[in-house]
């Protein structure tokens, strides 16, 4: 008699309680589908790059307009701009004149070997929207509104520390990346979708 009590009583709140876990998970993928939808975007704002003891601080621009991408840099590197974009799968580089590297397959190299700087540019078009890059493994934790809170994927953990609303999107506006002694802090002070 007790433990069938004990069954009625216990028994709502496993049912509520997996419901909410329902519930959260198709919140998270409703979402993921929603960014994944997402062709053309753009997003502004600043960026703190720290490698042990050297650092930059610089404005970018990210353009994304389907499988193409542009990523602008400027501050650090006096009245001129950096700027890598991927056109109709040709990769071009500007600072002050603007050269076609076909060869080079990464991004992330190509701006490496022209700044300094270490960036997965190839993963910024998901990254910087707050998702994985969905055809490489990786790990997830949610916030309380069920958006990412940190990512580890290809070596990288990416916290997302603020979320501010874009249209009917929740899109991050404050991400820290760290690899090794790489960090990058990224404050988006404008999106546009």
């Amino acid at each position: 008699m007790r433990y069938g009590l004990l069954l009625l009583l216990v028994a709502p709140l496993l049912v509520s309680c997996g419901g909410q876990t329902l519930l959260k998970r198709s919140t998270w993928e409703r979402h993921l589908q929603q960014v994944q939808a997402l062709e053309q975007f753009s997003a502004k704002g600043r960026l703190a790059y720290r490698k042990a003891d050297d650092g930059v601080n610089a404005n970018f621009a990210w353009s994304n307009n389907a499988d193409d991408f542009e990523l602008e840099l400027s501050g650090p590197f006096g009245a001129s701009a950096v700027r890598i974009e991927y056109l109709a799968g040709k990769l071009y580089l500007s600072n002050q004149k603007r050269e076609e590297y076909s060869d080079w397959l990464n991004p992330s190299e190509l701006l490496h070997r022209h700044t300094g700087l270490w960036l997965p540019v190839d993963a910024l078009s998901s990254w910087v929207t707050g998702i994985p890059l969905l055809d490489m493994a990786y790990q997830h934790r949610l916030n309380e509104h069920q958006y990412l809170q940190e990512l580890q994927q290809d070596g990288w953990t990416i916290q997302y520390t603020r979320y501010t609303q874009v249209g009917e999107l929740a899109l991050p506006d404050r991400i820290t990346l760290t690899k090794g002694e790489i960090r990058i802090r990224l404050v988006i002070d404008r999106w546009s979708i």
